[in-house]
């Protein structure tokens, strides 16, 4: 256990403030409304709206990404919404205004029960949810998924 403390210590070490808005890790979904990526952008086929994304990047080089006028967000994974498993996604940039959250962090169940055993490690537990969001935060950035769940 102290391994894994000090891996996740270290890993934590110079972690910036958690950022407003999608960051990478976030699992969204494409708004039924949305008719393309962005503005001017590639029209959005209509099984990307059938699957949820995870968000790989929401900056490039430290700065947002703009396309079409609109701050945009890198999708990575394709996530089943039937199983919440992976496959390989499409990885585009997707205007944020397109977008609704799923899972910030948090658990997202699957739609349908399949039988998976999962099994977890809590890292810490929290009487205030700002503090246990700022350490959720980084350990995403550190490249840790990491959920909260209120008891």
């Amino acid at each position: 256990m102290d391994t894994f403390r000090a891996a996740v210590k270290k890993a934590l070490e110079n972690v910036g403030e958690a950022k407003e808005g999608f960051e990478a890790g976030d699992i969204v979904e494409i708004k039924a409304t949305a008719r393309t990526y962005y503005p001017g952008g590639p029209i959005i086929p209509n099984w990307m709206k059938w699957n949820y994304h995870l968000i790989t990047q929401n900056v490039f080089n430290g700065k947002p990404v703009i396309k079409g006028g609109k701050k945009c967000v890198l999708f990575g994974k394709t996530i089943l919404k039937s199983t919440m498993d992976e496959k390989a996604g499409i990885m585009t940039w997707v205007d944020k205004d397109n977008l609704e959250m799923v899972s910030a962090g948090e658990e997202a169940e699957p739609e349908n029960e399949s039988g998976k055993k999962y099994y977890r490690v809590q890292v810490g537990a929290f009487s205030d949810q700002k503090n246990a969001q700022v350490l959720m935060d980084g350990l995403k950035k550190a490249g840790f998924d990491a959920y909260m769940k209120c008891e």
